[in-house]
């Protein structure tokens, strides 16, 4: 026999791993849900981080993607459309770049 308190033990980590998934699905949903939201339409980004973002970014890059802002966006959502292996590759490279430079520009910006 069990001792009634180890069984209460283990179903405890259950539930709770059960609850983190639900509360996780309900968050991290819109996430992936992304490509119907624009962020900057939405005032939940920082318009002057993601101008200066994308303009350190397009400066990083050799060869240049773009000279203008809106046309490295316009480069991106081709990529990202695109159907090519490399190009999607490719897309989530610079988002991840633009990501970190994003949220560094933020976290200096709110907290000096």
């Amino acid at each position: 026999m069990t001792d009634p308190g180890t069984r209460s033990r283990n179903h405890c980590p259950l539930s709770l791993t059960c609850l983190l998934l639900i509360v996780g699905m309900y968050y991290v949903s819109p996430v992936f849900c992304h490509s119907q939201t624009d962020l900057l339409t939405l005032n939940q980004a920082d318009p002057q981080c993601w101008e200066s973002s994308s303009m350190l970014l397009l400066e990083m890059r050799k060869p240049r993607v773009s000279n203008t802002v809106s046309g490295f966006w316009d480069f991106m959502i081709y990529l990202k459309s695109s159907e090519n292996l490399k190009h999607g590759a490719l897309f989530w490279d610079l988002a991840q770049l633009f990501w970190d430079i994003y949220v560094d520009c933020v976290l200096s910006r709110n907290h000096g």
